[in-house]
């Protein structure tokens, strides 16, 4: 691949209003430092939030990013101020807990520097995001899997919908997947090795100590378990795979068909969002530079344009503001999703060692 000077736009893209978040890294043809953009809205209760921040260089992670501190961001309703935005954290900003958008309406962000500059989105309406008929999932034998170094196979879970527009509100969608599975860990197995051979030494929160080279059970485990979330692995967007505007078949992710993940229940999650055609063009390009190191055929650079613009400059800003209608359906799957009989993943490590993002707190929703 031909080598590019660029800056790398790292983008946290927040499609719902939860602490999910799915990073995207965006290459920009530009030696200019630009604002970047990143806000979402839906019809579901805030808060939501704007992320304002400038493109970085390459070479700089993503943690480096720097906010865009002290900008006062409005919210307007067709022509109408509604939200004024608060910001908790350098460089983002929150509208009221139970604001929420309606359908219908059309919504423009506008925001303006310390200095005085002034930007604005595209007005966006809100579309209905139409509705879910089915969540389903199918066992993909050395399936293709993408991940951050490029493509790998691997045997998955296909997750699939069935989905339909509104009557008469016909426009493209993305669909969001969250999963998370129940993981027990045997930490309790861990061992170290000595001159003598290998001992145990099992963490204090295993619940067992090295008794004279014996393990011995003195109390409950409380790093035996553990919750840990998967998100997309890919960007899932409408693509033309309906008929008279009923979506079929259409694959939402794969995930890892891995014991551990599946010897318990796996929770899955499916958020439908509508788009406006503007956010619909910059997740399907996006989309293409995520699959373009596995292609040989991809152009060498990708013009990746959001909705934002300045007002009364030619400045150039990047990322979006995304306005949705959202809806989502669940599921809970088990090991019967394999075509064979799978045993028990023994791990001997603390639950949080091997899941770092996990939560310990069995959530409410598993029964």
């Amino acid at each position: 691949m031909l080598k590019r000077s660029v800056y790398c736009l790292v983008i946290i893209i927040v499609a719902v209003t939860d602490s999910c978040i799915d990073p995207v890294d965006l290459d920009i043809k530009s030696s200019a430092r630009k604002i970047v953009v990143d806000g979402a809205m839906t019809n579901e209760e805030g808060p939501h939030t704007i992320r304002l921040m400038y493109s970085q260089n390459a070479g700089r992670k993503s943690t480096d990013q720097i906010p865009l501190v002290n900008a006062i961001v409005s919210i307007y309703q067709d022509d109408d101020l509604v939200q004024q935005l608060t910001e908790r954290e350098p460089g983002i900003y929150y509208t009221d807990e139970d604001w929420r958008g309606t359908i219908g309406r059309t919504y423009t962000l506008k925001f303006s520097t310390p200095s005085g500059e002034n930007y604005e989105s595209i007005p966006q309406a809100l579309k209905h995001p139409g509705s879910q008929d089915s969540v389903y999932v199918r066992y993909h034998r050395d399936a293709i899997l993408l991940n951050p170094e490029g493509t790998r196979r691997q045997d998955a879970i296909d997750v699939l919908i069935d989905a339909r527009h509104a009557q008469g509100v016909p426009g493209p969608f993305r669909w969001k997947f969250t999963g998370m599975f129940h993981a027990a860990t045997y930490p309790h197995l861990k061992v170290i090795n000595t001159p003598a051979g290998s001992s145990p030494n099992p963490p204090e929160c295993s619940g067992y100590i090295n008794y004279f080279g014996e393990l011995v059970r003195v109390g409950e485990c409380t790093c035996c378990e553990c919750w840990p979330v998967d998100f997309n692995n890919t960007i899932s967007i409408s693509e033309g795979q309906f008929t008279n505007q009923v979506y079929k078949d259409v694959l939402v992710t794969r995930v890892p068909a891995t014991p551990l993940r599946f010897i318990n229940r796996y929770y899955i999650e499916i958020e439908q969002f509508s788009l406006s055609e503007e956010v619909y063009t910059f997740w399907r390009l996006v989309k293409a530079l995520q699959e373009a190191p596995g292609n040989i055929f991809q152009p060498n650079a990708i013009k990746v344009r959001g909705n934002m613009r300045a007002i009364n400059s030619d400045e150039e800003v990047a990322g979006i503001f995304s306005v949705s209608g959202v809806v989502r359906k669940t599921l809970f799957v088990d090991s019967s999703v394999f075509p064979q009989q799978i045993d028990p993943e023994v791990v001997a490590e603390e639950c949080l060692a091997v899941f770092p993002s996990a939560v310990t707190e069995k959530p409410a929703f598993w029964n």
